[in-house]
């Protein structure tokens, strides 16, 4: 089946909305574009690979993740905002604070380890930032860097975002000291995405680019982060330069 013959279906729920290149879209819409499909690939391949390492695959205890739900959604975040910034699923999300009342399911008893990381590092002040507040590039800069660790390359990077790769650039050598809280939160969900994704190395200049990217993320001494840590974000003024040293390319 082609790109073009691939039957394409919107989200036609009433109470959630389910963004093309979500695996949430391919699952619980029925569509098969090619950014849903490549999005339930990756989703099933990083949680393969979070089960065969033991980061993530486990279940805990919801009450501590409903806790703190309720604590941002008192201090004015949204529940949209928190799927945007946690990059966990808006029915996920909704079926830790409501259940399913339609269908007699009381709110999850259970959720799964990583999406309990992403949920618990969300914080009520930067996550209720509104998209143009500016904040430190600390936490985006390493995201990247992680990523450039593990050989994605900034072409790849660009291809699965709307970020575009002189910002990319900007971002990974350390020359932007902060970013709006947009970007903090698209390259959040960006990583989470990818963190556990192998680069796509499917043509020889793909492979060439991996390989050249985590060389140059090596000798530029970035670290990669360890499957399943979090890292917040701190509001600055702009222009102010976030302690600590980046290496640069």
């Amino acid at each position: 089946m082609g790109h073009s013959d691939r039957p394409v279906q919107d989200c036609q729920h009433l109470t959630v909305h389910h963004e093309h290149g979500s695996q949430a879209s391919y699952t619980q819409d029925g569509c098969r574009c090619t950014w849903c499909t490549s999005a339930n690939t990756v989703a099933k391949r990083q949680h393969r690979t979070a089960l065969a390492y033991g980061t993530g695959g486990g279940l805990v205890d919801a009450a501590p993740v409903r806790k703190h739900l309720k604590a941002l959604r008192a201090a004015g975040v949204s529940l949209q905002r928190i799927v945007q910034a946690s990059g966990v699923a808006q029915g996920a999300v909704n079926a830790l604070v409501y259940g399913a009342p339609a269908r007699n399911r009381p709110p999850s008893g259970q959720v799964r380890t990583h999406t309990a990381q992403r949920l618990l590092a969300c914080d009520p002040t930067t996550t209720a930032l509104p998209d143009g507040s500016r904040v430190t590039a600390a936490g985006t800069r390493r995201r990247l860097q992680a990523l450039a660790c593990a050989g994605w390359s900034t072409p790849a990077l660009a291809d699965r975002t709307t970020l575009t790769r002189r910002t990319l650039t900007r971002l990974l050598t350390g020359t932007a000291n902060s970013v709006t809280a947009g970007t903090d939160r698209t390259v959040a969900a960006l990583y989470e995405r990818l963190r556990l994704a192998p680069p796509p190395q499917r043509t020889p200049l793909q492979r060439t680019l991996a390989r050249q990217t985590a060389a140059a993320a090596q000798t530029a001494g970035w670290r990669a982060r360890t499957p399943g840590t979090t890292s917040t974000t701190i509001p600055t003024r702009p222009g102010r330069r976030p302690a600590g040293r980046t290496p640069t390319t």
